[in-house]
């Protein structure tokens, strides 16, 4: 499994989990993460080609002009995606212990 970062890629996206389960059972966990990091950033393609039709707000959704004025500018922005996801704590969740787990 060691050999196979695709393991290690799974629990680095999923939300709850992030880097602490490599954290906790790997000793070069930093190295682990740093190359997970560099393969994301070399594979994930931020800009995206997107047609443009400025007609300003006219037809835009309530969500869009909702958003608009919090959106990041990617060319401005110095921070990767990446690097905001991997540094930004899991999500909180709870486990339902009574759920059945055999469905």
């Amino acid at each position: 499994m060691k050999s196979n970062d695709i393991y290690f890629l799974a629990t680095l996206l999923d939300p709850r989990i992030k880097t602490q389960w490599i954290k906790d059972n790997l000793d070069d966990a930093d190295e682990v993460i740093e190359r997970l990091r560099k393969f994301l950033k070399a594979t994930y393609h931020r800009e995206v080609e997107l047609p443009s039709a400025d007609e300003g707000d006219l037809y835009k959704s309530l969500e869009y002009r909702f958003l608009k004025p919090y959106a990041i500018d990617i060319d401005t922005d110095e921070e990767h995606d990446i690097d905001r996801y991997i540094d930004t704590p899991r999500i909180k969740h709870k486990l339902k212990a009574k759920e059945d787990q055999t469905q």
